[in-house]
């Protein structure tokens, strides 16, 4: 790990808090960090796998910087999970020593085991578990790397001078996308808890440079805009599909920004595509083009499969999910695409997302679109409701949420149904419609579909 020490301006700061750190000063840290680590693992017959619960404070990013910096593998946790989400990614693991501590564990030399982590693991980020157990994803210093250079060029990153970043830590959009690049280039982070703060904390005007977020965190900024805003020079998506009309807006609140959409998974470290406004394929809603290094193709059954140095070493402990997930050196990514003519990558829906409707798959996705664009809106979630039918056989159909401001004029659902009917067929018009206060996504800025109860979540049905 590299940090820039051009310069002694801030490296690091948190809004709401009172604390920032120069660039000069956490170097220090980070020296000192690496000595007390090697101080009290000088003992250890191996190198024990070190844990480090991340949050918007200067000791766990000193410490994941002096672990990393010193070669020391490291497993990232969040200080948002509950004691549940936390010990199920710590079985995972194996025997740890947690740097959260400001002392040390009296015996501070547990063994990893031979073989049970990669010799080259540098990081170990978790996914998800949107799709059930999480697992831990193996990340070299060759994949942290290659990502910093992929996302520096596709980002120009090079050209601001400091970024406001919302997201996790704990998670690689958050961590490899964005902190890494700007310490490295010297680019000042100012790390936010909640976007919702701009309500109250601050006004827009008050933002330079770089702000990142995931599309519901986007569409937020951009309704509390109070008019165009020319401070910000670049805004950054990435962990859900960008829609249109969204990028429009964008565009209009923020007309001096280089806006990017951005796509990847932990398990590429995570930077796959980028792509940016000035682009003419921006426009019309496609993802993105492979960053540099990766390649990509397009599989019988219309799965993005890519490969490149970015590429996880693979899954903790577990050979058999890591050969389900990549192949012939090609990561599986679970998530239907199409390339056009230009090269640009188009997500369309996740693999496991697609509702099974008397026999045709169909990919929500594709309906969001349409109906963002009829109404004019920035996001929806289509997502199925299943049933067992008196032959024990199960059947499901689409069904919709609209989370929209209490201005948004909302057609009656049969006048929607007729909108959507000349757009799309049959199968694919939601069966019930609902207004929502939020739409639920997860912690990383997933949009989560399967084994929504509509019955708990307090939605009105229209």
């Amino acid at each position: 790990m590299k940090l820039n020490l051009k310069h002694n301006g801030i490296a690091l700061s948190c809004k709401g808090s009172d604390w920032s750190i120069s660039f000069s000063e956490l170097s220090l840290q980070v020296d000192r960090a690496i000595q007390d680590i090697n101080r009290n693992l000088s003992t250890s017959n191996s190198s024990p796998l070190l844990t480090i619960s991340m949050s918007r404070t200067a000791r766990p990013i000193v410490y994941l910087l002096a672990a990393l910096t010193s070669r020391r593998p490291i497993a990232v946790f969040s200080s948002d999970w509950t004691s549940h989400e936390t010990n199920a990614r710590l079985d995972l693991l194996g025997p740890t020593i947690s740097l959260d501590a400001h002392a040390w564990p009296a015996n501070a030399t547990p063994s990893i085991g031979n073989g049970r982590i990669h010799p080259d693991t540098a990081l170990i980020l978790f996914t998800s578990g949107s799709t059930g157990v999480p697992k831990a994803v193996e990340l070299s210093r060759s994949n942290i790397e290659s990502n910093t250079t992929a996302v520096i060029e596709s980002l120009k990153f090079d050209r601001t001078y400091e970024q406001h970043l919302f997201l996790d830590l704990s998670y690689s959009f958050g961590l490899l996308g964005q902190l890494i690049p700007a310490l490295e280039l010297g680019v000042t982070t100012h790390l936010y808890s909640k976007v919702l703060n701009l309500r109250n904390d601050l006004t827009l005007k008050n933002l330079n440079g770089m702000i990142s977020g995931v599309p519901s965190q986007l569409r937020l900024m951009a309704e509390i805009s109070n008019g165009p805003q020319s401070s910000i020079t670049q805004i950054v998506s990435a962990g859900a599909h960008l829609p249109i009309n969204l990028r429009e807006n964008l565009r209009r609140q923020f007309p001096a920004a280089r806006i990017t959409s951005n796509y990847g998974q932990t398990e590429a470290s995570p930077r796959i595509l980028s792509i940016g406004s000035e682009d003419q394929d921006f426009w019309s809603g496609v993802t993105g083009r492979p960053v540099a290094g990766i390649q990509v193709r397009i599989s019988n059954s219309s799965e993005l499969e890519v490969r490149g140095p970015q590429i996880m070493l693979g899954y903790l402990a577990d050979k058999f999910a890591t050969e389900e997930k990549i192949a012939e050196g090609y990561l599986r990514t679970g998530d239907l695409a199409s390339i056009n003519s230009n090269g640009s990558v188009t997500i369309e829906g996740r693999i496991d997302d697609q509702i099974n409707i008397a026999g045709e798959r169909i990919g929500p996705a594709e309906i969001e679109s349409v109906i963002c664009n009829l109404l004019q809106i920035s996001e929806c979630l289509v997502f199925p409701i299943v049933e067992k039918l008196s032959d024990g056989s199960f059947s499901s159909e689409p069904v919709l949420a609209l989370a929209l401001l209490e201005s948004t004029k909302v057609p009656s659902p049969e006048v929607l149904r007729k909108l959507l009917a000349s757009k799309l067929s049959k199968k694919k018009i939601p069966r019930d419609i609902y207004l929502a206060s939020s739409l639920p996504i997860s912690a990383n800025g997933k949009r989560q579909r399967l084994g929504l109860d509509v019955s708990s979540l307090g939605w009105k049905k229209i």
